[in-house]
């Protein structure tokens, strides 16, 4: 069955959805519109370009090897047979189902259900890949908390480490009360144009980051009195950030906890921190670099949510970012006194 392409809106803005006050779950509804349907399972893993005949998916992996798989058990969508389906997208901005012999039984509207085929990307990056996929399922969360308060749903989940098989459930149902805030900047992208758009982007022009930007950043990715992420566990990641050229803040590094900034030691460490990073010139390059730290494989998955954040705030600022995965672990917690495991480096630099 195709779905409809999705064509991103410009509204609401990417704060405004991550900073919603979400509703509680309601029947209201007899059925979920196939429009948003559609849109979930394209933020979730849709093909928003193709590059060197692979496609780019909204949520970034690993080396581009994809080990994630979507199926869709759909119980009360417009249009749909109850049933199970795979979920295909591989041309950008077109996607289909296609019906599973299997049944697989939900109560909501409808279920997405996350398979892993880890050999995808343990077999480029060995054991560290089971790192790589519970981050890259932490990316599908945030997209379908961002999504979902875009159209008007909420979502419970459950979640499991890397291993074949089914690694995530999301359950679907239509929300009342959604209430969306005032955006935080009046140019910033829409939420669905900033999944869209964004990419892994390495190279930085040489400009400052505005203090604006920057407090948007962090109000997007962690939040201040509202927060504006799924939470996985019961435990949060530390958030470093690491300070080359922002304005109003001396370079040096910081640590970010319940809306508060506090500077840990002071001088420009980035080229120390590229260095730990296996010579990545762009967390040299950036003016700034987020680190989140944390240990077990749900912080590994919240690190991805958050990465996620940073991702989803850049490409509506109009900055750039990219994951990275690769550090010499003991070199980067030594040099930012990190007393847990680090997980992502985020450098974040202008355009």
């Amino acid at each position: 069955m195709i779905l409809p392409d999705f064509v991103p809106r410009k509204s609401p803005k990417l704060s405004q959805a991550l900073l919603a006050r979400r509703g509680i779950s309601a029947s209201r509804c007899e059925v979920v519109s196939l429009n948003d349907f559609s849109r979930m399972l394209f933020a979730l893993q849709g093909c928003s370009a193709k590059k060197w005949g692979t496609c780019l998916r909204t949520v970034p992996s690993a080396g581009a090897t994809y080990p994630l798989e979507l199926y869709v058990a759909v119980n009360r969508v417009e249009g749909i047979e109850p049933g199970l389906y795979k979920y295909v997208s591989d041309k950008p901005f077109k996607h289909l189902l296609k019906r599973e012999r299997g049944v697989h039984e939900a109560k909501a509207y409808f279920r997405v259900l996350v398979e892993c085929v880890p050999s995808r990307t343990t077999s480029v990056y060995g054991t560290r890949g089971y790192m790589y996929i519970n981050e890259e399922v932490g990316h599908l969360l945030q997209n379908a908390y961002v999504e979902s308060a875009v159209l008007g749903l909420s979502f419970s989940f459950r979640v499991e480490p890397a291993k074949p098989g089914i690694v995530a459930e999301l359950d679907f149902r239509p929300a009342a009360g959604v209430s969306m805030p005032e955006p935080l900047r009046p140019n910033e992208k829409g939420a669905e144009e900033a999944i869209a758009e964004r990419r892994s982007i390495r190279r930085y022009a040489d400009r400052r980051i505005r203090r604006a930007e920057f407090e948007y950043l962090l109000t997007c990715i962690c939040g201040d009195e509202a927060r504006p992420f799924v939470a996985v566990g019961s435990r949060m990641v530390d958030v470093i950030v690491v300070v080359r050229d922002v304005e109003g803040f001396s370079p040096g590094v910081y640590i970010y906890e319940k809306g508060r900034l506090e500077r840990i030691s002071g001088g420009d460490v980035s080229g120390s921190l590229a260095a730990a990073a296996l010579g990545q010139h762009q967390v040299r390059a950036a003016q700034l670099n987020l680190v989140f730290a944390g240990d077990g494989w749900e912080c590994e998955v919240l690190a991805g949510v958050l990465g996620q954040n940073v991702y989803l705030a850049a490409t509506a600022l109009g900055l750039g970012t990219v994951a990275i995965g690769a550090f010499y672990d003991d070199k980067v917690a030594e040099l930012l006194g990190l007393e847990e495991r680090p997980l992502y480096i985020f450098p974040v630099g202008s355009l």
